[in-house]
């Protein structure tokens, strides 16, 4: 029996390692009540990938996709726009090669804001949702490389930190022509 609960904890671990356990927990509370205390002006997304990858900044957007009950299923787009300028820093790891890796930070554009407010209007009123994912879309620009290692974090308070939506996830690349 214990040999049986390990292996499923594993298996559980292996098969998120990419979501921290810590924002797991942050979103296994979460509600309607939480979403409608969000400042749309405070939402921020930051994405940090491996040099030299690039991203394509022009194309990045916050999804919102929430499944009900009833098999119903709505999915809200939010348009974001830059920070600031793309920072590069060096990452040094216990035993590896420093890494170049850039950070990229944006926020909801003004017309994302006011969509935001709307959608969280409406949303209060469709009750609980059974499952809901917070997604980020982006573009990488990469001609030569056809792997990936990106971080994917959002922040939904002033007051808060950047918290993990993916971690240390490898990414395979195609090209699109």
């Amino acid at each position: 029996m214990i040999k049986r609960l390990f292996s499923l904890v594993v298996l559980f671990v292996i098969g998120c390692s990419s979501v921290p356990i810590t924002t797991m927990l942050k979103f296994s509370s979460f509600d309607n009540n939480d979403i409608a205390k969000i400042a749309p002006r405070d939402v921020q997304v930051r994405l940090t990938l491996d040099e030299p990858v690039k991203l394509l900044n022009d194309k990045v957007k916050l999804a919102l996709l929430f499944d009900y009950e009833d098999k119903e299923s709505d999915e809200y787009l939010f348009e974001l726009t830059s920070l600031r300028p793309a920072e590069t820093s060096v990452e040094t790891k216990w035993l590896s090669s420093s890494i170049s890796r850039t950070s990229y930070e944006f926020s909801l554009d003004r017309l994302a804001q006011l969509e935001f407010s709307n959608f969280q209007k409406s949303f209060s009123n469709k009750g609980k949702p059974s499952k809901y994912r917070w997604t980020v879309y982006y573009y990488l620009n990469s001609q030569q490389h056809k792997e990936a290692r990106i971080d994917v974090e959002l922040k939904l308070s002033k007051i808060e930190e950047y918290f993990y939506l993916i971690k240390d996830k490898r990414l395979e690349i195609d090209s699109v022509h």
